[in-house]
């Protein structure tokens, strides 16, 4: 790559807001909630009622320094869509269609409160706009993402598999950068580009210099 042109728009200010909300309120005015806010996104930790529900929205008042706690944060875009997430853990992500979001989440807590009673660590919801990128887990429609999370002390693998089981029965799609167990042929399936994916990328790179284990398990003809 020799040259790249970046389209920007002027910088922005954003207004945080954090709250608690029982957890089925949420999901029944999920759409409003979405469709009012630039960015929307809930945690909800396993057994408890009440999510902890985030918005940001654009805002033309003046930043406050010194920049208050994460959700009370009025300044810079860049200065408050970042979050420092100290605890260690390792994840799962998933994509579903953006109507699925609400019964997917449903049937991971009831699968959570049955199999993994003691989990500790949040679920975490956040809605992304639909792009038309090959391999993305945004393309052709609007998204949700669910995310599960377990300490790096604890085995994850249990936890993640019957997760998995449920994302795929919505038509999930994983992150590329967490964990997930599906294989070359999964890809294939919920991935209309896939081949076509791999072929400009070996044109680009024949001798697989940028290419890891991993990835190679995933190929077309790796299975």
């Amino acid at each position: 790559m020799t040259e790249l042109t970046v389209r920007v728009r002027p910088a922005y200010r954003l207004q945080e807001t954090l709250w608690l909300e029982d957890l089925d309120s949420v999901l029944e005015r999920i759409d409003e909630l979405v469709q009012n806010h630039r960015h929307f996104e809930f945690f909800w930790m396993p057994g408890s009622r009440r999510a902890a529900c985030k918005t940001l929205v654009e805002t033309e008042e003046e930043a406050v320094y010194p920049l208050a706690e994460e959700g009370k944060r009025r300044a810079w875009s860049y200065e408050v869509l970042a979050n420092e997430r100290n605890d260690r853990h390792s994840e799962m992500e998933y994509s579903v269609r953006e109507e699925d979001g609400p019964a997917c989440l449903r049937e991971l807590r009831e699968m959570l409160a049955h199999d993994f009673p003691d989990l500790a660590w949040p679920i975490e919801y956040r809605t992304l706009k639909e792009d038309d990128l090959w391999i993305s887990s945004a393309r052709g429609r609007p998204t949700v993402t669910l995310s599960v999370h377990q300490g790096v002390d604890q085995p994850d693998e249990p936890l993640f598999r019957a997760s998995e089981a449920i994302f795929r029965k919505y038509d999930g799609r994983p992150h590329w950068g967490k964990a997930h167990f599906m294989t070359g042929r999964d890809f294939a399936r919920i991935h209309p580009r896939w081949q076509d994916w791999w072929r400009i990328r070996d044109q680009y790179d024949p001798r697989e210099l940028f290419l890891n284990s991993h990835l190679r398990r995933l190929r077309p003809d790796a299975d």
